[in-house]
């Protein structure tokens, strides 16, 4: 069984009664469109001291064939390290189907446009229809689904015994992040005007504020509630956009009392 200690103070992994070292090794070979097995690499990790791996696994969900892939690479990492440790890192990104049918959990801009992005991950890259909103409650729970779903899968494995845990990984990336941008300087919109982020907002409103009266008072507007914040303009998300808008106009520096202009008035 693998577990969370603490060790001299600070979390440590503990596998079977025993402390192992913060050094892992991620295996990328589960590429886009190919392969790439190295079994001595392997053995040299193995043999360096390396005892945990991470392997590529997206959700069944997105790939069909994710627990094929897995397999491959993860019976070869023990083949020439007996004694290693695998840790699925498991792509929760959307299929194309899902986006298509849940516009209102996507990134929206304030001119109702929905940008697309290049999703890139170790093992999957799409030119995505747009960005799934990594607050979605929707999103959250099919990528739940899907992941139970693979995890089950995984499980039913004949060495389930080395798998010690299971990493999470979305967004831009694989590191929760957003590739599309907050806005567009040259169009001035911005984002994100989305139903989903907004059901997300509100909820993290109420819990903050309890009250239409507390929101109005602290936002000094006495028009916001709970249920419908106003989005902040794109005027005044000039703060999020101060690095691309000094790449787009060199030699001008926001301050505070500027708007991002994209003619830099």
């Amino acid at each position: 069984m693998a577990e969370l200690k603490n060790l001299n103070g600070r979390p440590a992994i503990y596998i079977d009664g025993k402390f192992y070292p913060p050094m892992m090794a991620t295996i990328r070979t589960n590429n886009i469109d190919h392969m790439c097995i190295d079994r001595e690499y392997y053995r040299n990790l193995g043999k360096a001291g390396i005892r945990i791996f991470f392997v590529i696994c997206d959700t069944v969900w997105l790939k069909p064939k994710a627990i094929e892939l897995f397999r491959e690479e993860a019976e070869i990492i023990l083949e020439e390290v007996p004694n290693a440790y695998i840790v699925p890192r498991m792509g929760l990104h959307p299929p194309d189907e899902w986006i298509e049918a849940n516009k209102d959990e996507c990134v929206k801009y304030s001119d109702g446009a929905l940008p697309r992005f290049d999703l890139f991950s170790e093992s999957y890259v799409k030119d995505m229809p747009a960005h799934y909103l990594l607050c979605s409650e929707a999103w959250r729970r099919d990528a739940g689904k899907a992941l139970e779903e693979t995890w089950k899968i995984l499980m039913e494995l004949p060495y389930a015994d080395r798998i010690i845990g299971c990493f999470l990984a979305a967004g831009s990336t694989s590191e929760w992040g957003y590739q599309a941008r907050l806005g567009e300087f040259d169009k001035q919109i911005s984002g994100d005007h989305s139903k989903g982020f907004k059901v997300n907002f509100s909820k993290y409103l109420t819990e903050k504020y309890g009250s239409d009266a507390e929101l109005q008072r602290h936002w000094k507007n006495p028009d916001a509630t709970l249920k419908d914040p106003p989005i902040p303009s794109f005027e005044k998300h000039y703060f999020a956009h101060r690095v691309d808008y000094e790449c787009l106009h060199p030699g001008r520096v926001l301050s505070n009392g500027d708007s991002p202009s994209p003619k830099g008035n």
